[in-house]
């Protein structure tokens, strides 16, 4: 019964594991804006572990916590956001890397999120507000400024509303992000106008989505417009001495205006007598002399 024992002891090292997981790692979003993505972090290992969660990217990302302490098998949600910058161009995208590194600072796992910038439509179209005025007949051209305010090229269109005649020699543009282009507005006062008359155009630009716009209001006034016709040039007329002769004037105000007209005579050696001597006369308006 002699014997003899001895006790060996086994230790299990600590082993350093770790996962950083999810379901969604593509986003987008108009620029300017911040999306939010949710990792998955899991301690893999033997044993409670501290872990450094960090980001590395163009765009700026944020994580509102850095440091995890976990339990074996234990997990927590990683919250990481991305803000996208304000003048990415539509379709521009940025990898953000984010890397889970385990206390031995060597075990680790990354997850790459990728964030894209949506296609945004805007436009303007300057002076908001304009005003000119011209003759009856005649044509005045407004130029407008337009600017695609999106970040992608778009093509517009262009549209008048108006009630006297608004002709638009372009009506659709092609621009590139923050590009320009003049667009011209031509507006005929009708012949016909009377002074002080007015015509507003509505111009309207539309994007190719076919929602977003702009439009600037434009108010023609027709000026004054002086005329009249006085007939016949000449005459003649005879009668025998000490008689008295009368000629018949006929006058036209053709003035988009009501006019008062005055009446005199020159050059006469014989007596002249006018019965009336003034006469205030609507457009359009006729008076026999």
């Amino acid at each position: 019964e002699t014997l003899d024992t001895s006790e060996l002891t086994t230790t299990a090292n600590q082993i350093f594991g770790v996962t950083l997981d999810t379901e969604i790692d593509a986003l987008s979003d108009d620029p300017g804006a911040t999306v939010t993505y949710m990792l998955h972090l899991v301690n893999t290992g033997n044993y409670t572990d501290v872990f450094t969660v960090e980001p590395s990217s163009v765009w700026e990302a944020f994580l509102p916590t850095t440091m995890f302490t976990l339990p074996v098998g234990g997990a927590a949600d990683v919250v990481v956001e991305v803000t996208i910058p304000s003048d990415a161009m539509a379709g521009e995208n940025d990898v953000a890397t984010i890397t889970a590194t385990s206390s031995d600072g060597e075990t680790l796992d990354t997850s790459e999120l990728t964030t894209t910038a949506n296609q945004i439509f805007g436009v303007t179209l300057v002076p908001a507000m304009d005003a000119m005025s011209g003759d009856p007949g005649t044509t005045v051209t407004y130029t407008l400024q337009l600017s695609n305010a999106g970040n992608w090229t778009d093509v517009f269109t262009v549209e008048a509303s108006s009630i006297w005649e608004t002709s638009l020699p372009t009506t659709e543009f092609t621009i590139p992000a923050g590009g320009e282009e003049e667009v011209l507005v031509q507006v005929t006062i009708p012949s016909d106008a009377i002074e002080g008359a007015s015509d507003v155009a509505t111009i309207t630009v539309t994007s190719s989505d076919d929602e977003t716009s702009a439009s600037s209001d434009l108010t023609t006034e027709a000026n004054a417009l002086y005329g009249f016709t006085l007939s016949p040039l000449t005459d003649a007329m005879q009668d025998y001495v000490g008689k008295t002769v009368e000629y018949e004037l006929h006058l036209v105000n053709t003035s988009n205006i009501t006019e008062t007209f005055t009446f005199s005579y020159a050059g006469n050696m014989w007596d002249i007598t006018l019965p009336v001597t003034s006469a205030e006369l609507g457009v359009g308006g006729e008076l026999d002399i």
